[in-house]
């Protein structure tokens, strides 16, 4: 048995010290884990939060976050506030997001719109609803971010200036409604918003880069919206910028050539300008001296209306700002006051003159009076002629609730309804009925006279004699 046992070949023990192979693959695979969570860590960019008021089509791990159409991040968690008032978005950007996000940064969700200024978002019904980003430029870095309900107009980084318009009412107007300049869209409106005395309209516009430098300190901006169609002393204007303006609405803007460039360029650039309800509002001329004054007409003021043009020889000098009716309940007495202003620097005086505002008391000692005119026989417009009678009755100033009033002199058609009234007026006055009868007495004893027997007897009798 033990010559059977030492048939058996011995073992050999190896001694080395050596690492196993064994162990290669777990080193292995910790070297790649290290290297993968390192990567994850290297290429992982901010965690943000975003608030919303709603959360619609938004999905954790799915909803991406774009710049531009590129993925720069994904949406990791959705939830809601304590009081269910808001939702609370979680997200991870990319590394390359690392540094460009602040604290003026925008988010918003993307998803289709349509609206006056057109339809936006339909590529989302083929990639679904993501999460935009404009990064802005900023100071600071943030995470903390409160999402807004629309897209913004423009973007922070967009090249251009913003204006603030100021307006009687915002028209039809709209976010994203176009800027014109020589009918080429420069820019659009951002925002509106009543003013702190809730009686104007700030209408915020952007002018994009480089048609920004076109607004100049004395520039007129005014409301294209739709079509502008007046109804004055010259007949029947209209006026209209574009069709996208007649649509959606829209600006205008221009600016004069014809004023000094040098003093613009010397005073600080405006942020703040007027928005004129049309064209030929932004165009009319400043005055620098406008004064009041109330007009009685005899007859009736029917065709004038607030706006209708205040003339003299053919040239606007002011327009009719009020028409008042007032009735004298004892005596019956009716009065319509008109109220207009006038511009006395749109006549420039020649020749030996005093102070300015004792020239128009001279005037109007010398016999300038207002006097109705029919502008238009088939609209029936009326305005106001200025012009000088020599047979004006003597000017003696007085004044009402604080205002001057301005002599005026019957109309042109009211004084031939007079004239032909008084023509009548003397007719009735005339014995007509004796005058016919004696008439018809003398045509009667004509007739007689000329009768061929009667004229024969006559003749006879003549003879006889």
């Amino acid at each position: 048995m033990n010559e059977m046992n030492n048939q058996f070949p011995e073992a050999q023990r190896d001694r080395s010290t050596g690492i196993s192979i064994v162990w290669l693959i777990p080193l292995i695979a910790v070297l790649v884990g290290g290297w993968l969570a390192y990567r994850t860590i290297s290429q992982k960019g901010p965690d943000i939060t975003i608030i919303f008021n709603e959360a619609e089509g938004l999905e954790p791990g799915q909803t991406r976050i774009k710049y531009k159409e590129v993925d720069i991040g994904k949406v990791r968690t959705v939830s809601l506030t304590d009081d269910l008032s808001e939702v609370i978005v979680r997200a991870q950007l990319n590394r390359s997001m690392t540094g460009h996000i602040n604290e003026n940064s925008r988010f918003w969700i993307v998803r289709p719109r349509i609206n006056t200024s057109g339809i936006s978002g339909l590529t989302t019904l083929i990639s679904g609803i993501h999460i935009a980003v404009d990064p802005s430029k900023g100071s600071q870095s943030a995470t903390q971010f409160t999402g807004l309900d629309t897209p913004p107009d423009i973007e922070l980084r967009s090249e251009g200036r913003q204006f603030t318009l100021v307006a009687d009412s915002l028209g039809s107007l709209d976010r994203g409604s176009p800027v014109y300049y020589r009918q080429i869209q420069v820019g659009e409106v951002t925002q509106y918003d009543l003013s702190d005395t809730q009686d104007k309209v700030n209408v915020r516009v952007f002018v994009k880069a480089p048609y920004d430098s076109l607004v100049k300190n004395h520039t007129r901006f005014w409301n294209a919206s739709g079509v502008n169609v007046e109804l004055g002393a010259a007949g029947v204007s209209a006026d209209i910028e574009s069709l996208a303006a007649l649509i959606n609405g829209g600006i205008a803007f221009e600016t004069p050539l014809n004023l000094d460039a040098k003093a613009d360029t010397q005073t600080p650039s405006r942020e703040q300008f007027t928005l004129h309800d049309s064209y030929r509002a932004a165009v009319e001329k400043p005055y620098d001296r406008t004064e009041l004054f109330l007009m009685y007409f005899d007859g009736s003021v029917r065709g004038l209306s607030a706006g209708s043009p205040v003339e003299f020889q053919g040239i606007e000098v002011g327009k009719v700002l009020n028409i008042d009716l007032r009735l004298n309940h004892e005596t019956l007495e009716v009065q319509v006051p008109v109220l207009v202003e006038l511009h006395p620097d749109t006549i420039t005086p020649t020749g030996e003159v005093g102070d300015s505002p004792q020239i128009l008391d001279a005037w109007l000692e010398r016999g300038l009076r207002a006097q109705l005119s029919a502008s238009n026989l088939l609209t029936g417009q009326l305005f106001i002629d200025l012009s000088f009678h020599d047979n004006a009755p003597v000017y003696q100033p007085r004044t009402v609730d604080q205002i001057a009033v301005f002599p005026t002199v019957p109309a042109t058609f009211d004084q031939l309804a007079q004239n032909a009234t008084d023509l009548f007026d003397q007719l009735s006055k005339l014995p007509l009925r004796e005058m016919v009868d004696d008439l018809q007495t003398a045509v009667h004893s004509i007739n007689l006279a000329l009768d061929p027997e009667r004229k024969d007897n006559l003749a006879g009798n003549l003879n006889a004699t």
